[in-house]
């Protein structure tokens, strides 16, 4: 659900959630189409307060939080290890195609390779940009 307003009579605004699969999907596909922003907000109040109050809920959740962390690091470690094993592929690559271009006399085959191969580094550099923010981030729920 989104956050959403309308205003009434130019003064009155009036605050809800709307269900975003009821937006984009059309409302039958959505069993609760909105509800009023207070009564969610509270109900939501309510049940972090009551997870706040169980300390043992609070370890259990802790817990699961911690071990979502390692996993994903886990996961983004693996990914950036296979993305520096296909930089290095690229790079001898490109250094072949480029030994290529200049003994070749029509070279616009290895132009384009070594065009696709400079797109492909730099959307693994940038994946690995990503990689490196995602793991100083705290994982989002």
């Amino acid at each position: 659900m989104t956050h959403s307003h309308t205003t009434k009579s130019g003064s009155k605004r009036y605050r809800y959630y709307v269900c975003v699969n009821a937006q984009k999907r059309g409302w039958h596909n959505c069993p609760t189409r909105s509800i009023p922003a207070a009564e969610i907000e509270k109900f939501v109040v309510e049940q972090v307060k009551a997870v706040a109050g169980n300390p043992s809920l609070v370890s259990d959740t802790l817990a699961q939080v911690r071990q979502q962390t390692e996993d994903s690091l886990r996961t983004l470690e693996a990914e950036r290890e296979g993305i520096d094993r296909d930089l290095i592929k690229a790079d001898a690559e490109i250094q072949k195609v480029a030994i290529e271009a200049a003994t070749s006399d029509d070279n616009s085959l290895e132009s384009r390779r070594l065009a696709d191969l400079q797109e492909r580094v730099q959307s693994g550099e940038r994946r690995l940009t990503e990689i490196r923010e995602a793991s100083l981030q705290p994982p989002r729920s």
